[in-house]
C-alpha cells in the first residue's frame, strides 16, 4: 500500500493520498493494534490537529 500510494499521480482533483500515507505509517496500525474505530476516534483527530491550516 505504501509503495502504491507513493506512485500515485492524480492531476486536477484533491486526494486523500497524504493521509492516507500517514495512517500506513501510524503505529497502532503498523502493529496492527487499532480497532474499527480507530481512524474516527484517534488518529483523525490528531492529524487534522498536526495539519491545520493557519
Amino acid at each position: 500500500m505504501d509503495r502504491v500510494l507513493g506512485e500515485l499521480r492524480v492531476d486536477g482533483v484533491a486526494t486523500n493520498q497524504e493521509f492516507l500515507g500517514d495512517l500506513v505509517h501510524a503505529p497502532a496500525f503498523v502493529n496492527d493494534d487499532s480497532t474499527i474505530d480507530y481512524v474516527e476516534t484517534d488518529f483523525l483527530p490528531r492529524w487534522l490537529k498536526e495539519h491545520e491550516q493557519i
